[in-house]
């Protein structure tokens, strides 16, 4: 993710001259600042450089943060031999998606006649 520069110079007194001397930018880093934005590092440490918290700037930084470091872990799916709630034939699981909640979730298989089966399933965090 890349954070405009110019949403972190509306926030400070002075003019652009005076910003970027402040936070002791080049006149070509500030114009490729300008057109890429900055990363994550270079906004907090120019934020702070300018007295500011860098959520105050960027208020969607957090969920940022937030979803780089809180992503779910891998799931893995133990699974014995299961059958149909129809017609008793094994399912047949492929590529099962899981749709989970915390430890638990639900599973959706088929078996070989066609028929949808959803259960309730307890996940192994791999």
């Amino acid at each position: 993710m890349r954070y405009p520069i110019a949403d972190l110079f509306h926030m400070m007194p002075g003019t652009d001259d005076d910003k970027r001397r402040h936070l002791a930018i080049s006149g070509g880093a500030y114009g490729a600042m300008r057109l890429h934005g900055l990363t994550l590092d270079q906004a907090e440490r120019y934020a702070e450089r300018a007295g500011l918290h860098p959520y105050e700037v960027w208020p969607l930084m957090r969920d940022d943060v937030i979803a780089a470091t809180c992503e779910p872990p891998p799931v893995r799916v133990v699974h014995a031999l299961v059958t149909c709630l129809s017609c008793g034939r094994p399912l047949e699981f492929g590529d099962t998606k899981v749709d989970s909640t915390g430890r638990s979730g639900r599973v959706e298989a088929v078996c070989r006649v066609g028929h949808r089966n959803v259960m309730r399933v307890e996940l192994e965090v791999a």
